[in-house]
């Protein structure tokens, strides 16, 4: 019992230490109260596209993921935090991170009566030719474009990477889920919520684990971004 909790409470600690914080529940339900840029739309899809860059230290895990990025500023477009919808591995929200810090205080408010203002910026990091799309067929009104960073290869280099990617990481899931590792499963069940995570299909598997390995802050997170991704009939 004692090597169990010990394997357990290690992978938590690592998992939490290499995977970037998410924005709070408050903000999640605040995220339409959006922050414009003083320079304009257009320069800042150029700032952002120019000078976000595929972190050197991910380029040998083969790893697809899409960083939907929120930047938190108050009135005075002060910068107040910078965080991500869901969690991803430290190397992919510094890339982001790193740049859009540079645009403190200009962004200006969009309405009179909010004290916070929000920008929600889905970062996509993929490889050349690799067939990696983003859904976004749900995607909410208030969400920028989404900035691609491709990492290049010779021709032909990553072909199929998605495909084979996603059906990697769907028999890790079923595979552990069926063997009732519930707690293993999340790692792998996370990837494929950051694969797609303008998609609200993945969510519920995630959700379910999350609950019953007794992860309901974490779970409630998850309802929570999944409603924003959800057409109300």
């Amino acid at each position: 019992m004692t090597k169990l909790y010990l394997s357990l409470l290690t992978f938590l600690l690592i998992f939490s230490l290499t995977c970037s914080a998410q924005i709070s529940s408050s903000d999640i339900s605040t995220l339409h109260n959006a922050a414009t840029y003083k320079g304009g739309y257009d320069e800042l899809i150029k700032l952002l596209a120019k000078n976000i860059k595929f972190p050197q230290k991910a380029v040998m895990d083969g790893k697809l993921v899409t960083v939907i990025g929120v930047l938190k500023t108050d009135r005075n477009g002060e910068i107040l935090e910078v965080g991500t919808l869901h969690k991803v591995d430290d190397n992919f929200t510094e890339a982001f991170k790193n740049v859009i810090r540079k645009t403190n205080g200009k962004w200006q408010p969009t309405n009179d009566t909010s004290k916070y203002f929000y920008a929600v910026i889905p970062v996509q990091f993929s490889y050349h030719e690799s067939g990696y799309t983003l859904i976004e067929t749900n995607k909410p009104a208030y969400l920028q474009e989404t900035i691609v960073v491709s990492l290049a290869g010779r021709p032909g280099a990553f072909t199929g990477m998605y495909e084979k990617y996603e059906s990697d990481l769907v028999a890790q899931v079923n595979e552990l889920y069926n063997k009732q590792a519930f707690t293993e499963a999340i790692r792998p069940m996370m990837e494929l919520v950051n694969l797609q995570p303008l998609h609200p299909s993945y969510y519920d598997t995630l959700i379910t684990l999350l609950q019953k390995t007794g992860n309901t802050a974490e779970a409630k997170h998850y309802e929570q971004v999944k409603a924003l991704l959800t057409p109300i009939n």
